[in-house]
């Protein structure tokens, strides 16, 4: 009896170790995505010709993340992805969504879970150990205008964010002068929200943050319908804003037709990969109505 309490002390104790360890590391990591959100906040009176260069500053941070990602994998023991994924998951989560928002104010695209591991320094062999789920692709953390939730770890959406913070950019892109850039992000904005309609979703959390999208859908619409009535600009139909004919897209670029499909393969993709082992999770909680808005009066 007295040798098995010991090796279940002995077990405790190098559990305990590691718990700390990944709580120190993931500290660093939220360090760092909290000294990116706070940039990327600036987006909202930057004016569209000056993003590149304050995305400049964001990206080597971006690129930093990597080396966190390599000790978080190297701590988990092997077969434990799910034992200490809570511990990470909502930090991952907004890197996600900090990946995606820069990826759209340079080029108006989205960026596809596969480039994301990739930006991230995350390798196809730590998936027992450490990888972005398609749960924490599409379901995020938001910094920008986080949620009080006792669900908010798991309801924020990344990719839904994303339309989320753009709704609010579209607007103030108006009030900075740029009044071609709600045009691009209503089509970008259109095309996820094609996506996501391809997707079998369940009634579940993120069933519920996707039926938010339409509410941002009518926000950008509004603004669209208020410059357009006014003449300040036609709808963009141009490629991109780019310098020279050889040069990308470099800030609200118009978003590809492809968009809803390339969303659609990214999560048909990683769901044809092999399940790991889990435990049952929790149920959904109650679903919660939203409340219906009045449409605007002519």
């Amino acid at each position: 009896m007295d040798l098995n309490i010991a090796e279940i002390h002995a077990h405790l104790e190098r559990e305990a170790q590691v718990r700390e360890k990944i709580k120190d590391e993931v500290l660093e990591l939220e360090k760092k995505i909290r000294s990116m959100t706070g940039t990327l906040n600036k987006i909202h009176s930057t004016l569209p010709k000056d993003v590149p260069a304050l995305l400049s500053t964001v990206r080597p941070t971006l690129l930093m993340c990597r080396s966190h990602s390599a000790r978080l994998a190297e701590l988990v023991p092997p077969n434990q992805f799910w034992r200490w994924k809570e511990l990470w998951s909502k930090h991952l989560q907004s890197a996600v969504f900090v990946a995606t928002l820069i990826q759209f104010l340079e080029s108006g695209t989205l960026l596809s879970l596969p480039d994301i591991n990739q930006t991230l320094g995350i390798q196809a062999g730590w998936a027992d150990r450490f990888y972005i789920q398609i749960e924490d692709y599409l379901h995020g953390c938001r910094y920008f205008t986080l949620i009080s939730s006792p669900y908010t770890d798991y309801t924020c959406v990344a990719v839904i964010s994303l339309i989320n913070e753009l709704s609010r950019l579209a607007v103030n892109m108006v009030t900075l002068g740029s009044y071609d850039a709600p045009f691009r992000i209503s089509a970008f904005t259109k095309d996820l929200a094609a996506g996501f309609s391809l997707l079998n979703l369940k009634n579940d959390l993120l069933r519920r943050r996707f039926d938010s999208i339409k509410y941002d859908l009518k926000k950008i619409e509004e603004v669209v319908y208020d410059v357009s009535l006014r003449n300040l600009n036609a709808p963009i139909q141009a490629p991109a804003l780019a310098t020279s004919p050889t040069q990308p897209p470099t800030c609200y670029g118009t978003s590809s037709s492809r968009t809803a499909q390339s969303l659609a393969a990214t999560t048909e993709a990683a769901d044809s990969r092999p399940p790991l082992e889990a435990p049952e999770l929790l149920g959904a909680a109650e679903q919660s109505g939203e409340p219906q808005q009045a449409a605007p009066s002519a």
